[in-house]
């Protein structure tokens, strides 16, 4: 805006200046053809500081001596001699700082000039405008050359008196503007200033907030335009609590599941140091694994809020990393259950061949958790992994367990959360292959058994 009005500034200056110049032009042009017609007038008379009288000519008649009549009056106007000075009173054209000079052009002899006027030339004696400087003066001048050529009429101004008269419009005219200019700044300004009362307001009220204080920011008189800001700022310090909520109930969680498996193994340690029983060796080391598993799965999980482990995203082949899954589990299997696969061996998923490893080894060892050796009618426990492609890719696995209760099923996903039924577990399984489901955007169902046989049924559905 300031930019705006310096340049209106400028261009109307420039306006201004060029206007005053062609006026200048235009008065110049008008007593040069004012002194013209009065130096026809005199013609005849040799000093003009005399009455001045007319001679009476025949316009009609031009006999032999009209040439002998045009040679006298010629000799009589240029009795004058530059020497003499002849001048007439510039009281006239001294508000106007106008100067003339009238030349014989055959003799280049002065013929009469203003009291302003120096008595070198103005300027050359070619017709036209030009800007000249004589002394220390700067003039603007015309020439009119008669079209005998016999007299040069020089009128000039000087540019001191344009530059001022210029320089007092533009004061008179830009003076105003100026003035609105500042007040409309101000104006702005004032304008602007009360706008942003409501953000400044909102700046305080989140700058005055404790890191932990994240309760919803109250603007009761708060513009409409405002409102959204303060909304969005709500809904991201509610995120942000629940996050943090979340971050509390997941380390004090993981500390109280952490806490009896390190009770056990220092028991069971400081027994074993005491009575030198080597037989409590194995219970150790159980209580060891058991506790390194939980610290897997806690960390697994917490790489997974921090969405880790989707950045270089390949082509994982579902049935082969089941294979291997599988084969990992049976070396390190603690019951004797049963484990089939069956599917489709080309069903492939875009993802990483960790977290697929990671879902799967999750599933079936939830369901190995949970599926005892013998079912009721004794036979052997068993647990059936389905990779299919139809049309999708599909995981689907069924354990020969025990169920859970219909009114557990909708927190059988929640972390820390373990049914009654299940109380070898850890809650943080189904937990991780939830957070997984999520971040390939996969549909997760999980549900009791519907085939006449008990136990659970884990669907997972992928995109291609």
């Amino acid at each position: 805006m300031v930019l705006a009005g310096i340049l209106a500034a400028t261009q109307l200056a420039i306006g201004v200046r060029k206007e005053m110049r062609e006026l200048i032009d235009a008065n110049l042009m008008q007593y040069a053809s004012s002194l013209y017609m009065l130096e026809q007038q005199v013609q005849g008379y040799g000093h003009v500081s005399e009455p001045l009288n007319l001679d009476k000519h025949d316009d009609g008649d031009h006999d032999d001596d009209d040439e002998d009549k045009k040679d006298e009056s010629h000799n009589n106007l240029s009795a004058i001699k530059p020497t003499a000075k002849p001048k007439v009173s510039s009281e006239f054209y001294s508000g106007y700082a106008v100067a003339f000079q009238i030349w014989d052009m055959p003799t280049a002899q002065l013929i009469i000039r203003s009291a302003s006027a120096p008595e070198s030339p103005l300027t050359t004696f070619a017709q036209g405008f030009s800007d000249q400087s004589v002394g220390d003066r700067q003039w603007r001048t015309y020439v009119h050359v008669d079209r005998e050529q016999r007299r040069v009429i020089m009128v000039a101004q000087e540019q001191l008196l344009t530059n001022h008269l210029i320089q007092e419009i533009v004061t008179r005219l830009i003076s105003p503007i100026a003035l609105g200019f500042i007040l409309l700044l101000g104006l702005f300004y004032a304008l602007i200033r009360r706008s942003l009362r409501p953000l400044e307001a909102l700046n305080q009220a989140v700058a005055s907030r404790s890191p932990i204080d994240l309760r919803p920011i109250e603007l009761p008189h708060a513009p409409k335009e405002i409102a959204p800001v303060v909304h969005s700022i709500n809904t991201l310090m509610q995120s942000l609590e629940e996050s943090l909520n979340m971050e509390r109930h997941f380390t004090g969680n993981a500390a109280h599941e952490l806490r009896t498996p390190l009770s056990v193994i220092d028991t069971l340690t400081q027994t074993a140091i005491k009575t030198q029983d080597l037989s409590l060796l194995p219970k150790i080391k159980s209580a060891t694994d058991h506790a390194r598993r939980q610290i897997e799965q806690l960390l697994t999980l917490a790489r997974l809020d921090a969405n880790a482990g989707l950045s270089q995203v390949q082509t994982v082949n579902l049935y082969t990393c089941a294979q291997t899954v599988i084969a990992d589990l049976f070396n390190i299997r603690r019951k004797n259950v049963e484990i089939q696969l069956h599917g489709d061996a080309n069903t492939t998923v875009q993802s990483t061949q960790e977290l697929m490893y990671i879902l799967l080894k999750n599933i079936i060892e939830n369901a190995i958790t949970h599926t005892p050796e013998r079912t009721p009618d004794g036979a052997i426990g068993s647990i059936h992994v389905h990779i299919e492609q139809t049309p999708t890719p599909q995981i689907r696995v069924t354990d020969s367990g025990n169920g859970i209760a219909p009114e557990q099923l909708q927190r059988i996903t929640e972390r820390f959360y373990r049914a009654e039924q299940r109380h070898d577990g850890f809650g943080i399984g189904l937990s991780i292959v939830q957070r997984i489901c999520q971040l390939h955007q996969a549909r997760l169902s999980i549900a009791n058994r519907t085939d006449g046989h008990s136990g659970l049924e884990v669907r997972i559905v992928l995109d291609e």
